[in-house]
């Protein structure tokens, strides 16, 4: 019972940095996903009317971001904007903390973090 007080009393500089980092990036991804532009666009649009079984069964490679996107979908059916890019947004997350866990594994903190701020700030990311 002692074990995660004590590991919390240790690590709560860092539990607090990573929590404060994890918050920051969750609302630079989602700030005014809907709204910021003024419409979907028209690969937008069509993506949306793609979704449904068969395109799951025809393509299923795109089977992570087809069912994100039949979630957003369904879950914000008067959000067009935000459905349609919630998936893009949830999946950018997901892909830095996957690459932000491999760096700090492989390389160390210090690397972790300047390779993290390289690729989030890169044009292939953003």
């Amino acid at each position: 019972m002692k074990r995660p007080t004590q590991f919390s009393r240790v690590h709560w500089q860092a539990a607090t940095i990573i929590s404060v980092g994890v918050a920051v990036c969750i609302f630079l991804l989602v700030y005014r996903l809907g709204s910021l532009t003024s419409g979907l666009s028209h690969g937008e649009s069509l993506q949306q009317a793609s979704l449904g079984w068969s395109h799951l069964a025809h393509d299923p490679l795109g089977a992570p971001l087809s069912l994100l996107q039949w979630l957003a979908r369904s879950t914000f059916p008067s959000h067009a904007g935000l459905a349609a890019r919630l998936p893009g947004a949830v999946l950018g997350f997901v892909t830095v903390g996957c690459f932000a866990y491999i760096l700090r594994r492989w390389y160390g903190v210090r690397t972790a973090l300047y390779g993290v701020a390289l690729f989030v700030f890169s044009s292939w990311f953003l």
